[in-house]
């Protein structure tokens, strides 16, 4: 439940950078890539947060993180974002 509550509380505080990141993050082509770009970024995040995590809790909200990139991707994608645009 500890790390449940943990995951929670990460989410939280890194889901709002993921779009920045992914307007920041330009590697044209690639969206395998970028992807990894963001992660790293939400990583290096994470390690800067105030609260002790476990290896696990860090991986869940990581791969938390890539499925709602997908998600964001899967729906900019469907309304014509156009990716080759800086905003």
């Amino acid at each position: 439940m500890k790390t449940a509550i943990q995951v929670v509380k990460v989410l939280v505080a890194v889901v709002p950078f993921i779009r920045v990141l992914m307007t920041q993050v330009e590697v044209p082509g690639n969206g395998a890539a970028k992807k990894e770009a963001v992660l790293a970024g939400l990583s290096g995040m994470i390690d800067k947060l105030p609260w002790e995590l476990t290896d696990r809790t860090k991986e869940i909200v990581l791969d938390v993180a890539g499925i709602l990139i997908d998600i964001i991707v899967g729906v900019l994608n469907v309304l014509g974002h156009n990716w080759g645009e800086t905003e």
